[in-house]
């Protein structure tokens, strides 16, 4: 059975987004996860995911990750950053 950070991994592996931010916030009703919303979906960012993408996205950027990927690419007015999602999987 995969740890929690595996198995959070593959999950968001699976995710594929090309929408803008919506919502950003702290859900208390589901264990305080950090929360993104992205067009009708709500994505729950564990605590242990260790890029501090949650921290640096803001409402009205532009997410883009693909389906099989970590990688993910922020898009803000005139600049534009990537991120690769890191949940500490050290399972191989």
């Amino acid at each position: 059975m995969p740890s929690n950070e595996c198995g959070s991994e593959t999950k968001f592996r699976e995710l594929h987004f090309d929408n803008t931010l919506q919502g950003k916030y702290i859900d208390k009703s589901q264990h305080n996860y950090q929360t993104i919303e992205i067009g009708d979906r709500k994505i729950y960012v564990m605590h242990y995911e260790k890029s501090n993408f949650y921290d640096f996205i803001e409402i009205g950027d532009s997410l883009y990750k693909p389906n099989g990927s970590l990688k993910m690419k922020v898009v803000r007015l005139d600049f534009d950053t990537s991120f690769v999602i890191d949940f500490g999987c050290n399972e191989k």
